[in-house]
């Protein structure tokens, strides 16, 4: 039999025992079976330790992010190939690139209804490898353009607030999604975002 160290990860398959319903492990290309999880899969990461990974809505880190994002993707080419930027070129996509992941991450006063979320992966050191954004936001149906968090609050709260009284307090209460459909215009919808996704140049396959 062959080495746990010689053994890939995609040799093993996690199956569940019919009468107990517990995991075991086989081996596809061996037949060999375990209950222990094999060693080959559990050295299978995602390149750094899950606990490097952190939500944040803080400005300073949106502005840390912001500066890797152009580095990792504006400036490494990933839609048109590696770009050499001047100074002022730069400037300009950081000025915007931080604008905008403000605007749709950064800490809100108030109570807000479209949530959202940046992610960020730090090595040991603190730096920043990885960043991706998600969030909800209301979407026009026909064009599948999104509108701003803002335009999509806006929409949600002056449709809460165009109800009665009775009618709000009820609705207000619901989750997100009857919300919107009871808010919102025929023609709007609520739609799952990933965006600003990027990763290191040390970090890629």
């Amino acid at each position: 039999s062959m080495s746990t160290t010689q053994q890939q990860p995609q040799q093993w398959e996690e199956m569940f025992d019919d009468d107990t319903g517990s995991p075991y492990y086989w081996n596809k290309l061996t037949g060999e079976t375990q209950w222990e999880k094999p060693e080959a899969l559990q050295a299978v990461t995602l390149g750094v330790d899950s606990t490097g990974f952190s939500s944040t809505d803080d400005y300073a880190e949106i502005e840390e992010c912001s500066k890797f994002f152009v580095d990792a993707f504006w400036k490494q080419g990933t839609t048109l190939g590696v770009l050499s930027l001047s100074t002022k070129q730069e400037n300009a996509i950081l000025k915007e690139q931080k604008r905008d992941m403000e605007n749709r991450y950064g800490r809100l006063l108030g109570d807000r209804k479209l949530s959202s979320s940046l992610i960020l992966s730090r090595d040991d050191a603190g730096s920043i490898v990885g960043c991706v954004g998600v969030e909800i936001a209301v979407a026009d149906k026909q064009s599948c353009s999104i509108l701003s968090r803002d335009a999509g609050e806006q929409m949600l709260n002056g449709g809460l607030a165009a109800l009665g009284g009775r009618q709000r307090n009820i609705i207000r209460k619901a989750p997100l999604t009857e919300l919107a459909a009871a808010v919102l215009p025929a023609d709007k919808g609520l739609i799952p975002v990933l965006s600003n996704l990027a990763v290191g140049a040390g970090g890629r396959g």
